[in-house]
């Protein structure tokens, strides 16, 4: 299944990302009111100049002057050049300039600009300016961008005599009436970063008192998914928080889980006991047994003995079956130690030698000597024990079974167990640690499953890997535990000790 994000960062996500839009949509209308509100104030500025020129020049001398202006009258154009710059310099704008109906200079405070030069610039304008020569009304152009990144704008107010428009004079904007249009963007992009700031913050201390509980009731769902029943989820001293909802969730799971309990509890008191009641007659069993041995072979009955030797080795797989159940039903406490791999894979080597025998599988033990592991001995001696006994079963005759020791691995004990039986099919590889599931005909379902219960108490993990007709790997590894130390070696495994 498709993982998505955490919780938390959907929580976040759901606040920043609304918010961000919302912001930026304010953003944009409210710069584009500032832009469409400046450039109107531009404008009647701009025209403000243009009419104050204008009404200096109008119906005069200077308009008469202008309307016959040529190349000879230089004192004419000086005189209205030094005006132009005097009203510039006042006013602030960046440019002004006189220009006639063919949209040739005239007067301009641009002094590289000479008399009767073509201003191409204005073509873009010219629409504006043809109509403000017909009928002698002062127009704007729209605002624009040049290709240095500043904003432009221009008015454009005729000059009158007798009513008629005889000169325009172009007014620009200076970049100084633009500077307030940058200011309030920066204001409002400061505006918009402290805003969303404030949501992350209030989203990121909303959601961690949201989910803190939501936390612990997965903390505690995945503790119970993993075996680990004992420890309350909701208590006197920790009880149900969190939102109405997540404090009944929390109530319900702790329900469960301590209806689990008692289930388990229930099912491992009926397994001791089924496991005693089954236990008791076969010490008797295996005595008469004993008996019946001597006296066949007192008389020689040679089949008679085959058939109680089939009668033994049935009852030694009832009575490992019995202690299967015990163990499982009767968990004890880890008591670790540290002691040698290679000591204790001997001994499980050799009290499996005769069971190996009868089934024609070799043993093979590799890479244990020099390494030391830390942990129950008696406990992983019983869950490595239970997974070779698998192996050498699936294997068959004539095959091998490899125990391998990774003495290279750093603060782990690990240990694999391969061997060459038919594999084991993909859907069936979940299921192989659940109790009493079993692909043999013969076989209490609890091998894999105890062995399982005991690494997960050293705190290590259980892998399987299987290929259909290339065999099986069983891997092992468990916390190596430098603060113990080194203990004496064991004696040899006691005869008649079960694993």
């Amino acid at each position: 299944m498709k993982q998505r994000g955490s919780l938390r960062t959907q929580m976040i996500a759901a606040f920043v990302v609304p918010t961000v839009l919302i912001i930026g949509a304010m953003i944009a209308l409210a710069w584009v009111s500032a832009e469409r509100g400046l450039e109107e104030e531009v404008g009647r500025r701009l025209m403000a100049i243009g009419q104050g020129v204008s009404a200096e020049l109008s119906e005069g001398i200077d308009a008469a002057q202008l309307e016959r202006l040529d190349g000879t009258m230089e004192r004419v154009r000086a005189r209205m050049s030094q005006r132009l710059e005097a009203t510039r310099a006042a006013t602030g704008a960046r440019r002004l300039l006189l220009v006639n109906a063919e949209l040739e200079s005239l007067v301009d405070t641009e002094p590289r600009v000479g008399f009767g030069q073509s201003m191409f610039e204005l073509e873009t304008d010219r629409l504006e300016i043809e109509r403000s020569f017909e009928d002698g009304q002062a127009r704007t152009s729209p605002m624009f961008r040049s290709r240095d990144g500043e904003r432009h704008k221009r008015a454009f107010v005729p000059v009158l005599l007798e009513g008629r428009a005889v000169a325009m004079i172009v007014v620009v904007a200076s970049a100084t009436h633009f500077e307030l249009l940058g200011d309030f963007g920066a204001s409002l992009a400061g505006l918009g970063v402290f805003g969303v700031g404030i949501v992350v913050v209030v989203a990121i201390f909303f959601s961690a008192g949201l989910l803190r509980p939501v936390r612990r009731l997965v903390s505690g769902v995945e503790r119970v998914a993993q075996g680990e029943l004992t420890r309350p989820l909701v208590s006197v001293e920790h009880p149900a928080s969190g939102p109405r909802e997540i404090a009944f969730l929390m109530g319900a799971f702790e329900d469960m889980r301590q209806s689990v309990v008692a289930r388990d509890a229930h099912m491992r008191m009926m397994l001791a006991g089924i496991a005693h009641e089954v236990r008791n007659p076969l010490g008797g069993m295996k005595l008469f047994c004993g008996l019946l041995r001597e006296e066949l072979d007192h008389e020689g009955e040679d089949e008679k003995l085959k058939m109680l030797e089939k009668i033994v080795r049935e009852l030694d797989y009832l009575e490992r079956v019995v202690t299967d159940f015990l163990a499982f039903a009767r968990p004890s406490e880890i008591r670790p130690e540290r002691f040698e791999a290679a000591e204790m894979l001997q001994e499980i080597s050799e009290l499996l030698a005769g069971e190996c025998l009868q089934v024609g599988c070799t043993l093979h033990i590799e890479g244990a000597d020099q390494v030391v592991w830390t942990g129950d001995k008696s406990r992983l001696r019983r869950a490595v024990l239970n997974v070779v006994r698998n192996a050498y079963q699936a294997s068959g005759s004539g095959a091998s079974v490899r125990v391998v020791v990774q003495g290279d691995q750093v603060q782990r004990c690990v240990v694999s167990v391969i061997d060459e039986g038919p594999g084991i099919e993909p859907e069936k590889l979940a299921e192989l640690s659940t109790p009493f599931f079993t692909t043999r005909e013969k076989g209490s379902g609890l091998g894999l499953a105890l062995t399982r219960q005991i690494i997960e108490k050293h705190g290590g993990e259980l892998r399987i890997e299987s290929q259909v007709g290339r065999g099986t790997r069983v891997g092992l590894s468990w916390p190596f535990d430098e603060s113990l130390a080194q203990t004496s070696p064991h004696p040899k495994v006691p005869e008649g000790w079960l694993g």
